[in-house]
């Protein structure tokens, strides 16, 4: 059915069948939505149509009115069309349709299109108008947001005209294919409401997806690293590039060499504080410009994260787990996007995360991959700080001594005293090997080996050994390690009942003495610095 005037040939199609639709009872009305893809199964990583055979079977004088359709996580519309120039326009122009079929009211059809457009909302990736007739000039009936929902694409209709619609089919082109292939097929989900009822209904039809396995996966890594001229701290940048076409990544671990290390003081100032570490950048075939983001440190000092945002509308967050043991950061559950380009920069300065003593001055990064489609990779890339000093002599890095940081102290009063504090390795310095604690009089530590392995913690720092001689606690890393956060407990401290009164009777008068704690930091070059920590009971 070809429309010569779209806008009257609609107009006039309403008024044919107003009369039938009559509006009945509120209560009776109501839609049942179904849906029937063509293809049932498509090829991974593939771009391709896919046929989208909505039906609703509405009630007598009912219409579907809010409907969204969500794709499984991978199957992405391509944005780059025209050269992305869809996305300037809120009017559908000519090279920007992605879409055809037809919605049928009253058993007949009506061939409508869909057409990429400007997003309708700044949280919005993209709009998709539903056009009646098969060009850009034809009357918009609807335009839908194009979000990104937990990774899934949502194309939203809202307010579809109320003319009593039973089907709307319609084959979405430019469709790329996720590249995992999961047993279980992955579901396009349906919801909607009508003109007449607000009630929600859904419907879902499984897409299987083959040929995982044929797909390429050979990720490449590049990196660099550039110490500061006036510390030692290090801007680093990887980058991991893929050409298009391939299987995305699913997972990946960047194990840094020896000559780049945390620096730990500046990581846990970041942690959790929303402080920008470092930029990204992404580029995809899918997307029409290079996308930015920034990088922050986030979850705990036991177990802290380096978060890359991408903000709305193409939001993306991956979230990558530090290991401070390997001096390596995994990032896990890579959504099913195609990048050709991922950039990491680090930045350096009297902020930066990471810092170098330029001995040595370089080494292997060292790269694995787990593609979605289950295949794996490595790239290793050579890396050596610029910037370091070629000899010895004057301005040669000097190590600085350990530090503590989370110091805290108290259940005196209760006679369930708890002593914590983390120890840093110095700046420059090598990593802690052994930590000795001595207590203050009127602490001491048990002399059962139960009460000693249910009170003494070690955090952070890999698998530990511990024993007391003469009152005195030796902890021993099996593996050195940049910082180990220590915590010391009842059974394995006590307090004696003369201290428990003491700190009760100054606690209630506001006049708290400061207990002195001695702890001895050794590295794994067997330099040893002595802390004197001073804290005032709080219980």
């Amino acid at each position: 059915m070809k429309l010569r005037n779209p806008r009257r040939a609609l107009l006039a199609f309403i008024a044919a069948v107003a009369l039938p639709f009559a509006a009945p009872a509120m209560a009776s009305a109501s839609i049942t939505p179904s849906l029937a893809l063509v293809p049932t199964s498509i090829s991974a990583g593939a771009t391709q149509s896919l046929g989208f055979d909505l039906g609703f079977a509405p009630t007598t004088g009912d219409s579907p009115n809010d409907v969204s359709v969500t794709l499984p996580v991978g199957l992405l519309p391509n944005a780059t069309i025209d050269g992305g120039a869809c996305l300037l326009s809120a009017t559908p122009a000519t090279g920007c349709e992605v879409g055809t079929g037809t919605a049928t009211v009253a058993s007949v059809a009506t061939p409508v299109s869909l057409w990429l457009v400007k997003a309708p909302g700044s949280s919005d990736l993209a709009g998709a108008a539903l056009v009646e007739g098969t060009t850009a000039s034809g009357t918009v009936l609807s335009t839908a947001a194009v979000d990104l929902t937990n990774l899934q694409i949502v194309l939203s209709f809202t307010s579809l005209p109320n003319l009593g619609i039973s089907e709307l089919d319609l084959t979405l082109t430019n469709l790329r294919a996720p590249t995992s292939c999961p047993a279980t097929p992955a579901t396009v989900n349906v919801s909607a409401d009508s003109a007449l009822s607000t009630t929600v209904e859904t419907t879902s039809a499984p897409l299987t997806v083959t040929g995982c396995s044929t797909l390429p996966f050979t990720p490449v890594l590049t990196a660099t690293a550039t110490k500061d001229a006036g510390d030692d701290n290090v801007l680093v940048t990887t980058d991991v590039t893929q050409t298009a076409g391939q299987a995305a990544d699913k997972t990946l671990t960047l194990a840094v060499p020896a000559a780049v290390t945390p620096n730990a003081t500046n990581a846990i100032s970041a942690l959790g504080s929303g402080a920008t570490v470092g930029t990204a950048t992404a580029t995809s075939p899918l997307i029409p410009i290079p996308l930015s983001g920034k990088v922050t440190l986030t979850g705990s000092a036991l177990a802290p994260n380096l978060t890359v945002t991408f903000p709305a509308p193409f939001s993306l967050v991956l979230e990558g787990a530090v290991n401070l043991n390997t001096n390596s950061v995994t990032f896990s559950d890579v959504p099913d996007v195609p990048l050709t380009s991922l950039g990491v920069t680090l930045t350096g300065g009297a902020n930066g995360v990471y810092e170098t003593a330029c001995s040595p001055s370089s080494g292997t990064l060292a790269g694995s991959f787990t593609g979605q489609n289950g295949a794996a990779a490595t790239s290793n890339v050579a890396l050596a700080v610029t910037g370091c000093p070629t000899s010895t002599g004057p301005g040669t890095t000097t190590a600085g001594k350990p530090t503590t940081s989370g110091t805290s102290l108290g259940g005196l009063v209760k006679s369930k005293p708890k002593f914590a504090f983390t120890a840093i390795e110095g700046k420059n310095a090598k990593p802690i090997k052994t930590i000795t604690v001595s207590l203050p009089s009127g602490l001491s530590f048990s002399s059962k080996a139960k009460s000693l392995k249910k009170g003494i913690i070690v955090k952070g720092a890999g698998k530990f050994t511990y024993k007391v001689s003469h009152g005195v606690l030796t902890i021993t890393l099996s593996s050195p390690a940049s910082m180990a956060q220590v915590t010391l407990e009842s059974p394995a401290v006590s307090v004696s009942s003369k201290l428990a009164k003491s700190v009760k009777a100054q606690i209630k008068k506001h006049k708290v003495t400061a207990l002195s704690f001695k702890v001895k930091v050794t590295d794994s070059g067997k330099t040893t610095t002595t802390l004197t920590l001073k804290l005032k009971p709080k219980s």
